[in-house]
């Protein structure tokens, strides 16, 4: 009986996930180099755990706009991280199909190499590696989709790399 006990105990422990800050898994600089632009400090804010036991950290930097150019609303980097119980952060991505399949993106997702899934959903790359998930949008007025994704995937990278190694 008390080893029926500790093995279920040691089960839902199991499934309890440690926090991620989304803030510590991008330094600013990385933005700044490939933005070209300044940078804010991070702002983060975190959702805790949610649905599906994943715990949910946000991560916002504001970017100081081109004062040459028109004004711009759009101007912000945001990195959403989640970490997930063992075997289900491939639900992230999935709500990104589900949503094409509703039309409720304005673009079809288009699959990425990166991490151990990927995609693109034309305002942010969301990535998959082990039981982290994190997707990361570039909304700079006067940058191009094409570039807006360019940098997003470089971003996605640097992200990866502080996940692969164990920093987050």
């Amino acid at each position: 009986m008390l080893a029926i006990a500790f093995s279920s105990a040691a089960a839902q422990v199991d499934e309890v996930v440690g926090p991620i800050d989304a803030c510590s898994l991008l330094p600013t600089t990385a933005i700044h180099n490939e933005l070209k632009r300044k940078v804010g400090e991070p702002q983060r804010s975190d959702s805790g755990y949610v649905a599906g036991g994943a715990f949910s950290s946000t991560c916002m930097w504001t970017v100081t706009p081109d004062l040459s150019a028109p004004a711009s609303k759009r101007r912000i980097v945001i990195l959403h991280a989640m970490r997930w119980p063992r075997g289900k952060a491939g639900t992230f991505l999935e709500q990104f199909y589900q949503a094409a399949r509703n039309g409720e993106l304005p673009h079809q997702p288009v699959p990425r190499k990166l991490g151990d899934d990927a995609l693109s959903w034309g305002d942010g790359v969301a990535v998959r590696k082990g039981d982290v998930s994190f997707g990361v949008s570039v909304l700079v007025e006067g940058i191009s989709l094409e570039e807006s994704g360019r940098i997003e995937e470089v971003l996605a990278q640097q992200v990866l790399r502080k996940v692969g190694n164990g920093l987050h």
